[in-house]
Order: structure tokens, then C-alpha cells, then sequence
């Protein structure tokens, strides 16, 4: 009953901030990722057994699956970057948190996340100053510049900002 009591009370905010668009993006990033290895894999084992039956057929591989999949798998690993702050489940090293008590341990988190606060800042400056320059590049075997891979930079530091302040925010009303 108090789920449901917690759940109306939500700001419009809190509401936004709830919905998973970074795990929904990542796992659209997933399956495409799934899906284009998938297509390499057969290609190539078509080629193969068209060789191997003497088959004279000419037939490439497609060349584009190769980059199609690192592009994937680098907005995949970026855009799950802020859902991960959200819940707080980056790799901590909690070794001193048995020692200290409850109240101090949410004060050096809440000090350590500021400072994280700054380096996303700084991060995702240097990520837009990145995907303009990525404007003026294109890769090898894909029909649009290289702005659209290093946008996922961009993105995911803007929703592990968002997260982040959230979080922080959190942590003050959390402090006895």
C-alpha cells in the first residue's frame, strides 16, 4: 500500500527521471548489435560453403557489418553509462564503509560524488567539443559522420549528469 501512496505522490520530475531510457536505449543498442554479428556470421559462413561446394556464385560480405557492430556495442556501453548512476552500481571499492558509521559514510559519498560531479562536467565537455570535430570526419564503410558515434559520448554524460545531481540531491535529504 505505501508503493502505491509513493508512487501518485512523484513530482512530474521524479516521474520523468523514473522512466528507463537509458536501459530501453541500450537494449535497442543490444539486440542491433545482436542482429548485425548475427549477419556477419552468416555471410561469412554462406561465402564459406559456397566456396567449399564450388558453387560459382561471386558474393561479398558485407563489409559495413564489422563497423555497424563497434558502433553499436560503443553507444550500447555510453548510453547504459547514466543508468548505472541512477541506481549507483559502479564498481566501489567499499573497503572502509564496515568502519565508519552509517552518517559518515553518506557524507564522503556525497563529497566523492561531487567531485565525480565535476569530472562528468568536464567530460561531457570534452565529449561536445569531440562530436564537432567528429563532424567534419566519416568512417570507412558508413554512410554518415563520425559526430553520430561520438554523440554517445554527449548523450551519456548528459543522462549520468542528470542521474548524478539526482543522486546527490538524494543523498542531502538522506543525511541525519
Amino acid at each position: 500500500m505505501d508503493d502505491i501512496k509513493t508512487k501518485t505522490n512523484e513530482s512530474f520530475i521524479e516521474k520523468i527521471l523514473n522512466i528507463p531510457v537509458e536501459i530501453t536505449l541500450g537494449a535497442i543498442f543490444f539486440i542491433s548489435l545482436f542482429f548485425i554479428v548475427l549477419l556477419q556470421i552468416f555471410s561469412r559462413e554462406l561465402i564459406y560453403l559456397i566456396h567449399f561446394l564450388n558453387i560459382p556464385i561471386k558474393i561479398a560480405s558485407p563489409v559495413w557489418t564489422e563497423e555497424a557492430a563497434r558502433w553499436s556495442w560503443v553507444w550500447l556501453v555510453f548510453i547504459t553509462l547514466g543508468a548505472l548512476e541512477k541506481g549507483g552500481t559502479h564498481l566501489k571499492v567499499v573497503f572502509f564503509s564496515a568502519m565508519l558509521s552509517e552518517r559518515t559514510m553518506k557524507i564522503i559519498n556525497i563529497v566523492l560524488d561531487i567531485l565525480y560531479l565535476f569530472i562528468i562536467i568536464f567530460l561531457l565537455r570534452l565529449s561536445i567539443l569531440q562530436t564537432i570535430k567528429g563532424a567534419g570526419m566519416t568512417p570507412v564503410t558508413l554512410p554518415f559522420s563520425d559526430m553520430w558515434l561520438y554523440l554517445s559520448l554527449t548523450i551519456a554524460f548528459i543522462f549520468a549528469l542528470i542521474r548524478l545531481v539526482c543522486r546527490i540531491i538524494d543523498s542531502f535529504k538522506t543525511i541525519k
